[in-house]
Protein backbone atom coordinates (compact mmCIF):
# COMPACT_ATOMS: atom_id res chain seq x y z
CA UNK A 1 0.00 0.00 0.00
CA UNK A 2 1.22 3.37 -1.14
CA UNK A 3 -0.47 5.81 1.34
CA UNK A 4 -1.41 9.96 1.32
CA UNK A 5 -1.97 11.12 4.46
CA UNK A 6 -3.47 15.10 3.61
CA UNK A 7 -6.17 17.65 3.74
CA UNK A 8 -7.61 17.38 0.20
CA UNK A 9 -7.02 21.06 -1.24
CA UNK A 10 -5.11 21.93 -4.06
CA UNK A 11 -3.15 24.81 -3.63
CA UNK A 12 -0.89 23.22 -1.10
CA UNK A 13 -1.50 19.54 -1.09
CA UNK A 14 -1.68 18.92 -4.69
CA UNK A 15 -2.79 16.12 -4.31
CA UNK A 16 -3.79 16.25 -8.61
CA UNK A 17 0.16 15.50 -8.87
CA UNK A 18 0.30 12.64 -7.03
CA UNK A 19 -3.28 11.07 -8.94
CA UNK A 20 -1.20 12.20 -11.93
CA UNK A 21 1.72 10.13 -10.77
CA UNK A 22 -0.30 7.07 -10.00
CA UNK A 23 -1.30 6.80 -13.01
CA UNK A 24 2.07 5.52 -14.03
CA UNK A 25 2.26 3.16 -11.51
CA UNK A 26 -1.06 0.86 -12.49
CA UNK A 27 0.12 1.46 -15.71
CA UNK A 28 3.18 -0.70 -15.14
CA UNK A 29 1.83 -4.53 -14.62
CA UNK A 30 4.36 -6.04 -12.50
CA UNK A 31 2.87 -3.67 -10.03
CA UNK A 32 -0.45 -4.28 -9.45
CA UNK A 33 -0.50 -6.11 -6.16
CA UNK A 34 -0.29 -2.13 -4.93
CA UNK A 35 -2.83 0.23 -4.34
CA UNK A 36 -3.24 3.92 -3.18
CA UNK A 37 -5.49 5.24 -0.22
CA UNK A 38 -5.85 8.47 0.37
CA UNK A 39 -6.60 9.52 4.33
CA UNK A 40 -8.22 12.94 4.41
CA UNK A 41 -10.84 15.23 3.41
CA UNK A 42 -11.87 18.81 2.18
CA UNK A 43 -13.36 21.23 -0.13
CA UNK A 44 -11.38 18.84 -3.63
CA UNK A 45 -13.01 15.71 -2.15
CA UNK A 46 -15.40 15.57 -5.29
CA UNK A 47 -12.73 16.94 -7.79
CA UNK A 48 -9.85 14.36 -6.93
CA UNK A 49 -12.72 11.66 -7.00
CA UNK A 50 -13.79 12.81 -10.87
CA UNK A 51 -9.92 13.27 -11.52
CA UNK A 52 -9.32 9.86 -10.61
CA UNK A 53 -12.32 8.59 -12.84
CA UNK A 54 -10.99 10.70 -15.82
CA UNK A 55 -7.43 8.98 -15.62
CA UNK A 56 -9.32 5.33 -15.49
CA UNK A 57 -7.67 5.01 -11.99
CA UNK A 58 -8.85 1.43 -10.14
CA UNK A 59 -6.77 1.07 -7.14
CA UNK A 60 -7.11 4.71 -5.30
CA UNK A 61 -9.58 4.15 -2.21
CA UNK A 62 -10.44 7.65 -1.07
CA UNK A 63 -10.88 6.44 2.78
CA UNK A 64 -12.13 10.04 3.74
CA UNK A 65 -11.53 11.81 6.91
CA UNK A 66 -10.09 8.58 9.49
CA UNK A 67 -7.56 7.78 12.12
CA UNK A 68 -4.29 7.90 9.91
CA UNK A 69 -2.76 5.21 12.46
CA UNK A 70 -4.01 1.96 11.06
CA UNK A 71 -3.31 2.88 7.86
CA UNK A 72 0.60 4.17 8.30
CA UNK A 73 1.03 0.43 10.17
CA UNK A 74 -0.34 -0.60 6.73
CA UNK A 75 1.55 0.98 4.40
CA UNK A 76 4.65 0.64 2.83
CA UNK A 77 5.18 4.03 0.91
CA UNK A 78 4.22 7.82 1.77
CA UNK A 79 3.49 10.17 -0.93
CA UNK A 80 3.59 13.82 -0.77
CA UNK A 81 3.27 16.12 -2.85
CA UNK A 82 3.08 19.56 -1.44
CA UNK A 83 3.67 22.70 -2.38
CA UNK A 84 4.80 23.85 0.60
CA UNK A 85 4.97 22.58 4.59
CA UNK A 86 6.00 24.17 7.67
CA UNK A 87 7.25 21.05 9.90
CA UNK A 88 4.90 17.89 8.24
CA UNK A 89 3.53 16.14 10.62
CA UNK A 90 1.86 13.27 8.72
CA UNK A 91 5.20 12.86 7.07
CA UNK A 92 7.25 11.82 10.60
CA UNK A 93 3.97 9.90 11.67
CA UNK A 94 4.71 7.96 8.63
CA UNK A 95 8.40 7.48 9.26
CA UNK A 96 7.60 6.39 12.97
CA UNK A 97 5.90 3.47 11.53
CA UNK A 98 8.02 2.45 8.68
CA UNK A 99 6.82 3.72 5.78
CA UNK A 100 9.33 4.72 3.18
CA UNK A 101 8.38 8.57 2.06
CA UNK A 102 8.84 10.36 -0.74
CA UNK A 103 8.42 14.04 -1.24
CA UNK A 104 9.22 16.94 -3.55
CA UNK A 105 11.69 19.44 -2.43
CA UNK A 106 9.30 22.10 -1.60
CA UNK A 107 9.94 22.77 1.88
CA UNK A 108 13.01 23.72 4.16
CA UNK A 109 12.55 21.04 6.80
CA UNK A 110 12.53 18.62 4.40
CA UNK A 111 16.04 17.54 4.77
CA UNK A 112 15.62 17.38 8.49
CA UNK A 113 13.48 14.38 8.02
CA UNK A 114 14.56 12.72 4.76
CA UNK A 115 18.22 11.79 4.17
CA UNK A 116 17.56 11.30 0.16
CA UNK A 117 18.10 7.80 -0.81
CA UNK A 118 18.99 6.26 2.74
CA UNK A 119 15.44 6.92 4.36
CA UNK A 120 13.54 8.46 1.69
CA UNK A 121 13.80 10.34 -1.27
CA UNK A 122 13.69 13.77 -2.03
CA UNK A 123 12.25 14.75 -5.77
CA UNK A 124 13.10 17.92 -7.24
CA UNK A 125 10.22 19.93 -7.67
CA UNK A 126 7.69 19.31 -10.37
CA UNK A 127 10.27 16.27 -11.66
CA UNK A 128 7.83 13.78 -12.06
CA UNK A 129 9.82 11.64 -13.85
CA UNK A 130 12.35 11.40 -11.35
CA UNK A 131 9.41 10.82 -8.91
CA UNK A 132 7.89 7.63 -10.53
CA UNK A 133 11.37 6.51 -10.72
CA UNK A 134 12.06 6.44 -7.52
CA UNK A 135 8.78 5.34 -6.35
CA UNK A 136 8.98 2.52 -8.82
CA UNK A 137 12.51 1.63 -7.60
CA UNK A 138 11.34 1.21 -3.69
CA UNK A 139 7.89 -0.53 -4.53
CA UNK A 140 10.07 -3.16 -6.75
CA UNK A 141 13.05 -4.05 -4.53
CA UNK A 142 11.77 -5.58 -1.35
CA UNK A 143 15.38 -5.77 0.27
CA UNK A 144 15.51 -1.77 -0.21
CA UNK A 145 12.62 -0.89 0.67
CA UNK A 146 12.73 -2.82 4.01
CA UNK A 147 16.04 -1.33 4.94
CA UNK A 148 15.08 2.19 4.20
CA UNK A 149 11.96 1.54 6.16
CA UNK A 150 14.52 0.81 9.15
CA UNK A 151 16.50 3.78 8.41
CA UNK A 152 13.04 5.76 8.20
CA UNK A 153 11.82 4.38 12.14
CA UNK A 154 15.51 4.64 13.36
CA UNK A 155 15.51 9.04 12.10
CA UNK A 156 12.33 9.62 13.15
CA UNK A 157 13.01 8.39 17.19
CA UNK A 158 15.44 12.18 16.67
CA UNK A 159 11.37 13.65 17.07
CA UNK A 160 10.10 11.29 20.03
CA UNK A 161 8.75 13.21 22.86
CA UNK A 162 11.44 11.72 25.30
CA UNK A 163 13.77 13.39 22.65
CA UNK A 164 12.27 16.61 22.85
CA UNK A 165 11.50 16.92 26.16
CA UNK A 166 15.18 16.38 26.66
CA UNK A 167 16.64 19.09 24.14
CA UNK A 168 13.74 21.45 26.08
CA UNK A 169 14.74 20.83 29.24
CA UNK A 170 18.66 21.43 28.86
CA UNK A 171 17.82 24.55 26.81
CA UNK A 172 15.92 25.77 30.03
CA UNK A 173 18.99 24.69 32.32
CA UNK A 174 20.98 26.69 30.09
CA UNK A 175 19.23 29.77 29.36
CA UNK A 176 18.69 30.02 33.38
CA UNK A 177 22.13 29.25 34.37
CA UNK A 178 23.61 31.96 32.25
CA UNK A 179 20.82 34.46 33.88
CA UNK A 180 22.66 36.63 36.25
CA UNK A 181 21.28 37.80 39.23
CA UNK A 182 20.32 41.81 39.26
Amino acid sequence: VVLIVARLEEKQKRISLALKIWKAIENDQKLADWSLKIVGHGQMNQWYHQLAAEYGLKRVAFEGMQNPEPYYEKAAVFMMTSSYEGFPMTLLESMQKGCVPLAFNTFESISDLITDEQNGFIIPEMDFETYIKQLKRVMYNDELRQTMAVQAIENSRRFSIENVTQQWMKLFHEVLADKKPE
